[in-house]
């Protein structure tokens, strides 16, 4: 899965696996670099054989989701 990460980092250098379980890849993309999703999910489906992808999709962050990983992280053990 480097090779897709490799892919990804041609559109945004810093980019870095968020989770990695089993098959599945799961980056966290900031709206700042909205301006190039299109072209990057563009490349990564053109080259989905290649890279041996099945599948992939994207999805929004809600407030619900961002509000329980503050819970999460600020909540004492």
């Amino acid at each position: 899965m480097d090779s897709v990460t490799s892919l990804l980092r041609e559109f945004i250098p810093n980019l870095s696996v968020n989770q990695n379980i089993g098959s599945e890849l799961s980056y966290l993309l900031s709206e700042d670099h909205s301006s190039v999703f299109e072209d990057m999910l563009s490349k990564l489906e053109g080259n989905k054989n290649r890279l041996g992808l099945l599948s992939y999709g994207v999805s929004l962050t809600t407030m619900e989701e961002v509000f329980m990983k503050y819970v999460d992280i600020f909540t004492p053990i």
